[in-house]
């Protein structure tokens, strides 16, 4: 019988030792998925990152991948994770160029998640000369307002562990997992948790529909809890709902209302 574990995680909570349960089919190589959802319920083209030293992709690490059918971006770093190049390249090629038709000339909103290769100058450039906002979730805060974080990475990683488990049962387990496997189970994990009524559904956290007291009163029964209750050693999740409480999130309401 095959062990139920998560094969995807966040490379925070793999670093915070908060990830448990890890299945190592293979020799536990980063792939990063760069993932973006839109309010309308549609998803943009995810951009995959695989590791190579020398930054060149093999024929092989797409295997199963169907243009005519499928829509997806490759390409490659040292250690499989994003940069300030890589970053800069997905906003150009994959999310300026997915979303330009729709915007129709209107200037467009891309909320991230802090991460350093969102923040530097090259990037808001372009975005400002492309009429595109750049919105920065709170430090923090994407455990409970960022859609993908609420919902949607959590049925990734569910679909995902099912399909490497049915994989592993079909080989017997004389296949190891390796690059060349990995797009194939997650291409239909995704398309399974990437679905218009979950992408919709993620974004009732406040994020579409502005709607922040849903927020404020689940941070609030939170902080009513012992770290105890809330499960195990302080996470940076849980670490989070200390350092804005709700009056916090009330004065920066008020300081947005102020100026905008």
């Amino acid at each position: 019988m095959l062990k139920k574990s998560r094969r995807i995680y966040s490379k925070a909570a793999f670093e915070s030792g908060r990830v448990k349960g890890i299945a190592q089919d293979g020799n536990r190589e980063w792939i990063t998925v760069q993932a973006t959802i839109c309010a309308d319920g549609t998803a943009i083209p995810p951009g995959i990152i695989y590791p190579s030293v020398s930054g060149a992709i093999q024929d092989t690490w797409s295997k199963g991948y169907r243009p005519e059918e499928q829509e997806s971006f490759f390409t490659a770093s040292p250690r499989g994770w994003t940069n300030d190049e890589l970053g800069l390249r997905w906003l150009e090629t994959v999310f300026d160029r997915s979303t330009r038709t729709k915007a129709s000339r209107a200037w467009r909103l891309l909320i991230v998640n802090g991460h350093g290769s969102h923040i530097n100058m090259p990037f808001l450039e372009y975005c400002i000369s492309n009429k595109i906002i750049l919105g920065n979730y709170p430090p923090h805060s994407t455990h409970r307002l960022q859609p993908l974080d609420v919902s949607l990475f959590s049925l990734l990683a569910t679909y995902y562990s099912q399909n490497l488990d049915d994989f592993l049962s079909r080989s017997q387990g004389i296949s190891n997992i390796a690059k060349r496997n990995f797009f194939e189970p997650f291409w239909t994990a995704y398309q399974m948790a990437f679905t218009e009524k979950n992408i919709l559904g993620s974004f009732k956290e406040g994020i579409s529909l502005y709607n922040p007291t849903e927020v404020l009163q689940g941070l609030a029964k939170l902080e009513r809890q012992p770290v105890s209750q809330i499960g195990g050693r302080p996470s940076s999740s849980e670490l989070a709902i200390s350092v804005l409480s709700e009056k916090d999130w009330k004065r920066i309401e008020e300081t947005r209302d102020r100026y905008f």
